[in-house]
Parts: C-alpha cells; structure tokens; sequence
C-alpha cells in the first residue's frame, strides 16, 4: 500500500511540474502592440513559460499561428525585461532578426535577415551601448560596407529612400530624400534650442499650462513629438509619437510651436534640415488635483 501511495504521489508531482512549464496565454496585442481585450481586433497573442529563473515569452500571429517572437526573459509584467535568447520572425515563418540580452541591454552580435532568408546585416552592441555596424548586404547578397565603411541605402515603408553613411562600423550620418528635399535622423551635431538643453528645460516650464480636465482626471505622462527643424531653425511638420490625450497633446504642440528658431543640425560644417524628436513630461504634483 505504501509503495502505491509513494507511486501515485510521484506521478501527481510530475503531472503538476509538466502544467507548470507549459504554455499559457496571457494577453492579445493589436497591430501597434497596444493589450486589447479580446481576440476581436488582435493581431497578436502572447503566453508565458517559466523556464528555471526566468520566463519563455512567445507571440504568435493571429490568425495564422504562427510563431512571431520567442523570447527568454526575467520579467513581462508591467514590462518585458529580456535576457537571454531573443528571436523575430516574419508571418511567413522564416526568421527575420536573432540575438542576445543581458538584463535587458543588447550585447554581442545580432543578425538580420531577409523575408528569403539572406543575410540583411550584423551589428554588434558593446558596452555604453555602442553600436557596431559590421555588414549589410543588398536582398541580392552583395556586400555595401568596405572594412566598416560605405554608404547604405534602402527603400522605407513610406517608399522614401534612406542613407546612412557608415565610418568605421559606426553610424555617422542617416537622411532621406523627400519630394527632393533632403531630411537628416542621424547628425554629427544636432539641432539645438537657443541656450541648450537648460535654456529649453526654463522654457517649458515658464511655458506649459497643465490642461485643466487633465488635472481633475489625474492624467499624466509624457508626449513624444517629432518635428523637422530647417537650415534657418524654424520648426515644422509636427507629429506626435506617442500621446497622452488629446488637449495634453495639444498643448505640448502649442508649446513647440511658440518656440523661437532653433540652431540647425550640422554635418561636415554646414547647416542642414534634420528630424528631432521631443518628449515634454507632464506629471502632477501631490495634490495638485483641483
């Protein structure tokens, strides 16, 4: 009796160490990652496997099935804290992007693929993040850097297309041509506000006024926008990144808007047109709720 009672007691144990490592779903995503309630409007689902000290987070698409993301991590919840493995696919099934994460910073060589399943490029992260572009290759395979420098240019989704000038594996330069004007991301020296960095920070705060229903509501948070900013400093072409709502949006656009010229980005000496991305924070002191 008491050999059967052991017996049973183990095959219970392994029953119950088996349902601990599978998988088990724990949120749908829309398109933009957002957690939607719901299978209706997702685009993604996601689950959870504990594995020794950590997690296995994968997604998969809806409503294919198919694998978009295998993951190692420490933590998903409030947010992914990756560690470990970390591996991409396209719906199609071939794998899009490869590489590895020490407590949530990229470390060590990452490779991206095309959707055929050639090599698109390498890069390699070391520490203070540091980013080393070792390769990219054409969707034909042919190389576009020469011992870490070269120019390389590919169509976007938008149908523009994007430069980005490589010198000694490190990005110095990225622009695109639009309707033939030429729009700098990446900068030797960025556009700046009058005075800097503190002058703007004395600028906001003199200039923002917290939106009064945000206030009663208790709304907080930062706004991401984004604006080009010309060879002579004026600002245009302002779009939100990431909002919070509406007015609070609205005002950070008033604020950037009402903004003297700014000093343009420059490369090699001379003044360009170049994107800048701004977020304004609006956070409510204690008891400030009135």
């Amino acid at each position: 009796m008491k050999t059967s009672v052991l017996l049973l007691f183990i095959i219970l144990s392994i029953h119950f160490t088996h349902a601990q490592l599978q998988e088990k779903r724990i949120a749908y995503l829309s398109k933009d990652r957002k957690v939607v309630y719901g299978s209706n409007g997702a685009a993604f689902y996601r689950t959870i496997q504990e594995a020794g000290e950590g997690f296995i987070l994968r997604e998969y698409y809806m409503p294919s099935g198919k694998v978009r993301l295998i993951a190692e991590c420490l933590e998903y919840e409030p947010d992914i804290i990756y560690h470990g493995k970390v591996k991409h696919y396209y719906e199609s099934g071939t794998l899009q992007k490869e590489g590895q994460y020490d407590d949530d910073y990229a470390t060590g060589v990452f490779v991206e693929y095309y959707e055929t399943g050639g090599i698109r490029q390498r890069k390699e992260y070391q520490s203070g993040d540091k980013e080393l572009i070792l390769q990219y290759y054409t969707p034909d395979g042919q190389e576009q850097l020469s011992n870490g420098n070269g120019l390389i240019s590919t169509v976007v989704e938008t149908g523009e297309t994007s430069n980005s000038e490589i010198k000694d594996y490190i990005l110095v330069n990225s622009y695109r041509v639009k309707a033939g004007d030429t729009v700098y991301t990446v900068v030797e020296k960025p556009a700046e506000y009058p005075g800097g960095m503190k002058a703007m920070m004395q600028y906001l705060q003199s200039t923002v006024r917290y939106p009064a229903d945000a206030r009663q509501s208790g709304i907080q948070g930062s706004v991401f926008t984004s604006f080009d900013v010309d060879k002579k400093g004026k600002i245009s072409d302002l779009t939100t990144v990431k909002g919070v709502s509406p007015d609070i949006d609205a005002e950070a656009f008033r604020v950037i808007t009402a903004m003297p010229p700014w000093q343009p980005a420059r490369v090699r000496g001379k003044a360009v047109k170049s994107r800048f991305v701004l977020p304004i924070k609006f956070k409510l002191s204690t008891g400030s709720r009135r």
